[in-house]
């Protein structure tokens, strides 16, 4: 699966999946979401599509 950065309507960052365009709501900063991003990339999180009980959630005050 393959991931992007988009910065959403509050100047915040957000990752999509772009297979599916299912929006990871993260509202971090540009580099934790780059961060997330990568290992997403990388392998790390879902096999296959990420869930949309996921997608819909908010992940304000992440730590990476």
């Amino acid at each position: 699966m393959s991931y992007t950065v988009i910065r959403n309507e509050k100047q915040h960052f957000d990752i999509v999946e772009k297979v599916t365009q299912t929006t990871i709501k993260l509202s971090a900063n540009e580099t934790s979401a780059e961060n997330i991003c990568k290992n997403l990339n990388l392998g790390a999180g879902f096999r296959g599509f990420t869930p949309h009980f996921f997608a819909d959630l908010n992940f304000k005050g992440i730590k990476t």
